[in-house]
């Protein structure tokens, strides 16, 4: 930051700073570090304008918090008006989502730089692996960082999901991802959903330790297990649809134990 932001704003005198809320208090020590060099901050947060998700075709039950409630949708466009509207020369982004960050820099009027990447430490690699397979196909539900294990579970009996896929990247993650196997467990649904772990602190072994279906140390190798177990799932409940379909034409349990003995 010193070496490019700050001799560039001593040339303007002013600059914005756009940053999301979780890191406000980053944010906040930015600005501290651009006014120590007497130059004028603005900033504006990511959840700018306090319009609640659904107006903005959010259905509630998507909310990351009680669907009953407000809560405040992102807004990058309005961010980057709100900051054009003061007229500086300089945009700093620190924090805001992938996506987010586009929609801010195509709306801004002033030059934009990145200063911190949000989820450069855990949220890239799953976006990234979200996207690839919603490119191939699937419903990706991205449920954020942080998520308990009822969590989890909770969306994944509401969308009747395939697969549970769980990422982590520091060691502090592993136990949440055995927490999502130990409910599953707890509550008999195990058998119900393919279970995935991916991420630089998961390894084959931890996998293996745990009980999931499959472990995928790269993007591409997820979206291909994903695929690959899909598949396979699918099939065996055709295979066992057609079996409740042989008992339903009146063939009693005897007879299918004897002919599958033949056969």
């Amino acid at each position: 930051m010193r070496g490019k932001i700050i001799p560039f704003r001593q040339n303007k005198g002013t600059g914005r700073v756009a940053f999301c809320t979780r890191l406000r208090d980053e944010a906040s020590k930015v600005a501290d570090a651009l006014e120590h060099f007497d130059l004028t901050v603005y900033s504006v947060r990511c959840k700018c304008g306090a319009i609640d998700k659904t107006q903005l075709g959010v259905p509630k039950e998507y909310k990351i918090r009680d669907s009953k409630k407000f809560e405040a949708g992102y807004n990058p466009v309005v961010q980057a008006l709100l900051l054009n509207a003061v007229g500086i020369d300089l945009n700093v982004i620190v924090g805001l989502c992938i996506g987010h960050d586009i929609l801010f820099t195509k709306h801004s009027e002033a030059p934009v730089t990145t200063l911190i990447v949000k989820g450069d430490i855990h949220e890239i690699g799953k976006s990234i692996v979200a996207v690839m397979l919603a490119a191939r196909g699937f419903s990706a539900y991205d449920l954020g960082v942080d998520v308990p294990a009822s969590k989890f579970i909770e969306e994944a009996r509401k969308v009747k999901a395939d697969i549970i896929a769980l990422s982590g990247l520091m060691s502090s993650t592993l136990g949440a991802q055995k927490d999502v196997i130990d409910y599953l467990n707890a509550t008999g649904e195990r058998e119900k959903f393919i279970v995935m772990v991916g991420g630089g602190i998961t390894t084959q072994e931890w996998a293996n330790e745990i009980g999931v279906d499959e472990y995928a140390d790269t993007a591409t190798k997820a979206v291909k297990l994903a695929l690959e177990l899909v598949t396979r799932k699918r099939a065996l409940g055709e295979w066992n649809a057609n079996i409740l379909r042989f008992f339903r034409k009146g063939f009693n349990r005897k007879t299918l134990l004897c002919t599958g003995l033949r056969t």
